[in-house]
């Protein structure tokens, strides 16, 4: 299909527009990353689906736009987009968005200690009693122990006069 010098030059800076889209994108997957680490094969995983996705998208709209035929000037209107992408508004959108999550992470780290604070402290109401019965359970540990081992001396003894007893029978037989 033969197109026109203006068709051409609206494909390729659609494709333009897509590859900064596409940065875009990745710029989110790093945002991820950056505020939730995780390890190397979650990573692995985020940069497959992205360009996984990118494929897809690329593919669609060459697809669309251009009866699916693949032209030079699409690919490098693509990456030159993310490169012009990553050159001019990468950094200040990753500054930015770190910024903002960095921002709610305090929020909510001070609405935790907001909320938070009332329950430690009623818990720790709650344990006076529990720690002062664990005292008196300490300080009756050492009689309850006799007590305990009591029964265990009295078995001993026995065992000890019936094998004596045992023995006694087995001369007579």
């Amino acid at each position: 299909m033969i197109l026109s010098i203006t068709s051409q030059a609206s494909i390729f800076f659609m494709s333009v527009a897509l590859g900064f889209f596409a940065g875009f994108v990745y710029d989110l997957f790093r945002i991820l990353r950056r505020s939730i680490k995780h390890p190397d094969f979650l990573t692995q995983l985020e940069d497959l689906t992205f360009w996984l996705f990118v494929s897809g998208l690329i593919f669609y709209f060459v697809l669309n736009r251009n009866s699916g035929e693949v032209r030079f000037y699409i690919i490098l209107g693509t990456f030159l987009g993310m490169g012009i992408y990553f050159l001019t508004l990468s950094k200040p959108v990753l500054a930015v968005s770190m910024a903002v999550i960095g921002f709610f992470n305090q929020v909510f780290l001070a609405l935790y200690k907001m909320v938070s604070f009332p329950i430690k402290l009623l818990l720790r109401l709650l344990l006076i009693p529990i720690r002062a019965g664990g005292a008196r359970v300490k300080k009756l540990k050492k009689p309850a122990k006799r007590l305990l081992q009591k029964p265990v001396r009295y078995a001993k003894i026995r065992t000890r006069s019936l094998a004596r007893d045992l023995k006694i029978i087995l001369k007579k037989v």
